[in-house]
């Protein structure tokens, strides 16, 4: 038996262990192999019983280009589950620029706005907005200042605290040309944060805040 073979099989029979653990690991290691097979396995696991283990699945299926991948991610947008919903979102839209088809970027693109506009969760489009500007669609900076705006008044912060995923969103679309507009939103959310929040952003992002 080939080399490549024997690994594919080992991969199939830890995908069906019966311990989960095994099984989230089995998806952590399928994205080092830019293989066909890993991809197929890998959309499969979506499918898994254990919410960890296909939460792992859906968001690594981000490195995939079939386009039964790209399907089966947006079939998952339309999961009950916020999270699985979140990372199907985020993870068709690496499918579809890994593969690159400027027809499909464009289809894609008309379909979101159409999604995005019916979605309910804020956390949802705190994770689709950045994804999107981190491809350069650089008009999902306005819409993300709106989320902020929305999101700080003091009768939705005390019902959902998005702060954490607000910094984590800025820190993701920090580059060299937005220091002001990053520094802008920092300041405005400056008030909400607790000083754990504000450690992380002097620490970890070395921002000053």
């Amino acid at each position: 038996m080939k080399k490549s073979n024997k690994i594919k099989l080992q991969f199939i029979i830890k995908s069906f262990h019966w311990n989960p653990d095994i099984r989230e690991k089995v998806t952590e290691e399928l994205c080092s192999y830019e293989e066909r097979w890993a991809e197929r396995i890998l959309r499969r696991m979506t499918y898994d019983l254990n919410w960890i283990v296909k939460i792992n699945a859906v968001e690594l299926l981000g490195t995939g280009q079939e386009l039964k991948s790209l399907r089966r991610l947006k079939k998952l947008t339309n999961s009950k589950d916020e999270l699985i919903r979140t990372y199907a979102y985020v993870s068709l839209i690496d499918v579809v620029m890994n593969r690159a088809h400027d027809s499909e970027i464009e289809g894609m693109l008309y379909w979101l706005k159409r999604r995005y506009r019916r979605e309910n969760s804020d956390l949802v489009k705190l994770f689709v907005v950045p994804a999107l500007y981190g491809y350069g669609y650089e008009e999902a900076f306005i819409e993300f200042q709106k989320l902020v705006n929305r999101n700080l008044k003091m009768e939705n912060i005390y019902k959902n605290d998005y702060t954490w995923r607000m910094i984590h969103a800025l820190e993701y679309m920090s580059n060299d040309t937005n220091h002001r507009q990053i520094e802008e939103e920092l300041r405005k959310i400056k008030p909400f944060l607790s000083n754990v929040q504000k450690n992380y952003i002097e620490t970890e992002w070395n921002k000053d805040i």
